[in-house]
């Protein structure tokens, strides 16, 4: 009996330090948290104090409902957001927290949900760093615009636009972590809003960090009327990554201060052409799934879901949008691949059609609906076209020999160097220009592939093809043995055959 007691007592209080562990007592004595490495008290990386000395937090699970735990903690009020690692440094010393998992409420962030002090799995290169904005937009529809409010003595207000210039976006953007660049909206463009106004005379020159660091009539209440309230819209840069070319890969967008991905769940091509006209491409495609990029798994937050495009937008987040980072999976998100209209070069003369509508079963170009009007264009329009299954050599030491690409759907892709061989060579050469034909080469002469791997199984050629898309192959995702894809030598003259003489 006195066993058994034992025991139940043993178990007892082992749940109840496992209680204690993560549900950290709500004491003064320690959890004081501080932000170090940046250029202001407002940010900087989390830092907590225990048994007498600071000591980092690590970022896994970590969200910016911690992020404003942290915010309210030093009093910089209810809105901050979580900043990458490599923004403030890393820490030195202990890690005291992990796993710290907030519902937004807490007063200090040792109430959290976490590990125990000093349990973590991470490196100083997973310390997590906060912005404490003390700006918010509101009223906009989406995280980068809206009616600017800034905080003062607790309480949120807004900012007069008597003397608003573009630069004051710029600051209020770049506070946010929006990027450094954003515009000015039209009072009619977003509601007008209420309450107090806090400041007015603000005039930035756009160098400044925070909003309250521009030249301003000072913080008070300032009767200004609501319909003069300061909107801005944040011009949130886009990037593609995860693939050898500049022109294609995952495409990515900044806000708070992060890179972060979008949900193709409603995208389309008219997406494409939008997010490549703003990176300075003529239009776009949208990579299907089957060749999505694997070469750099995509992290971070979904910034954007359900964008849908007409196609006429010039920014991407001019078209219609949902914000929520809960949706989706990184398996889902949006490539694409640029289209520039210099890939071939301007072309001279005469501009003989323009404006070509097909539907794509006609039987020549000019059965499709077109126009002879042509005085307004120039050759920085003209039309380019690479189609499905053409091929090229990359990597080799001369244009002859390489690494075989594949275009398809909008990209380039490598071909499955297994079962690879001469006759296969030889139709790509061919094919190529090379009428002399060639030969396969191996994986140690070329060099490493990073490219999607479009073709397996390429082994049926009887080398008399014209177009290596007449050979029997598979698409099926296979393993490679090793990643240098298949490749070739092409000869520029005859073939010479020795000859044994008796």
């Amino acid at each position: 009996m006195r066993l058994i007691a034992g025991s139940i007592s043993n178990m007892l209080f082992a749940a109840l330090f496992l209680m204690i562990c993560v549900h950290s007592s709500k004491s003064h004595l320690t959890g004081n948290v501080r932000l170090e490495g940046g250029s202001v008290p407002s940010e900087g990386r989390v830092e907590i104090w225990r048994n007498g000395a600071w000591g980092t937090v690590c970022g896994n699970s970590w969200n910016n409902k911690a992020a404003v735990v942290v915010c309210r903690q030093l009093g910089f009020g209810e809105h901050g957001v979580t900043v990458n690692t490599e923004t403030y440094g890393e820490g030195s010393g202990r890690i005291w927290l992990d796993n710290v998992q907030c519902n937004g409420s807490e007063e200090r962030l040792e109430w959290c949900d976490s590990l125990c002090w000093g349990q973590n799995t991470c490196t100083h290169s997973g310390d997590v760093g906060v912005k404490c904005t003390g700006v918010r937009l509101l009223g906009g529809g989406t995280l980068v615009d809206g009616i600017v409010e800034v905080l003062y003595n607790g309480s949120w207000g807004k900012v007069c636009d008597d003397s608003i210039n573009e630069a004051t976006a710029v600051v209020v953007c770049r506070q946010l972590g929006h990027g450094n660049s954003g515009r000015v909206v039209p009072r009619s463009a977003i509601e007008h809003g209420s309450g107090t106004t806090w400041l007015q005379q603000l005039k930035c020159i756009g160098s400044e960090r925070r909003i309250d660091e521009c030249s301003h009539g000072g913080w008070k209440s300032h009767f200004c009327n609501h319909s003069k309230n300061v909107g801005v819209i944040c011009d949130i840069s886009v990037r593609l990554v995860g693939r050898r070319s500049s022109n294609e890969g995952t495409v990515e967008v900044f806000m708070k201060d992060q890179w972060g991905t979008i949900n193709k769940d409603s995208s389309d091509q008219s997406t494409a052409s939008v997010t490549c006209r703003a990176l300075g491409y003529s239009d776009g495609r949208i990579i299907s799934s089957q060749i999505q990029t694997k070469s750099r798994p995509a992290t971070g937050p979904i910034w954007l879901n359900k964008v849908h495009c007409n196609g006429s937008e010039t920014k991407l987040l001019d078209c219609d949008h949902h914000h929520d980072p809960s949706l989706g999976s990184h398996a889902e998100d949006v490539a694409v691949v640029c289209l520039a209209n210099t890939y071939f070069g301007k072309g001279i003369g005469s501009t003989w059609f323009a404006d070509f509508n097909c539907v794509g079963n006609e039987d020549s170009l000019l059965s499709c609906s077109h126009s002879t009007n042509t005085s307004e264009k120039s050759h920085d329009q003209d039309a380019g076209v690479i189609c499905n299954g053409s091929v090229r050599l990359l990597d080799g030491e001369s244009a002859n020999v390489g690494r075989v690409e594949i275009f398809f759907n909008g990209t380039w892709g490598t071909i499955s160097n297994t079962s690879w061989n001469d006759k296969a060579a030889e139709v790509v050469c061919r094919e190529l220009g090379y009428s002399y034909g060639g030969v396969a080469r191996t994986a140690s002469q070329i060099g490493q592939n990073t490219s999607d791997v479009f073709l397996y199984d390429v082994n049926n050629c009887t080398g008399e093809e014209d177009r290596l898309l007449d050979c029997l192959y598979s698409t099926k995702f296979q393993e490679e043995q090793n990643g240098s894809g298949a490749s070739v030598y092409c000869y520029l003259t005859g073939k010479w055959h020795s000859v044994n003489l008796r």
